[in-house]
């Protein structure tokens, strides 16, 4: 979930975005099993934009 977006108030474990190279081990490791069917997205994709108004 590389666009993961913390949401205000998140409990401290989830207040932080996935760190590049968290993800880019993850999708390593996708790799060294012969993954060949996985979605994979850009950097960038972090943004307080993607949160809905739930207000």
């Amino acid at each position: 979930m590389n666009q993961y977006t913390p949401m205000p108030g998140a409990p401290e474990e989830l207040d932080r975005s996935l760190p590049p190279e968290h993800y880019r081990s993850m999708i390593d490791h996708l790799t060294l099993l012969g993954q060949e069917n996985a979605f994979i997205q850009e950097g960038g994709t972090v943004s307080e934009s993607f949160i809905p108004d739930f207000e």
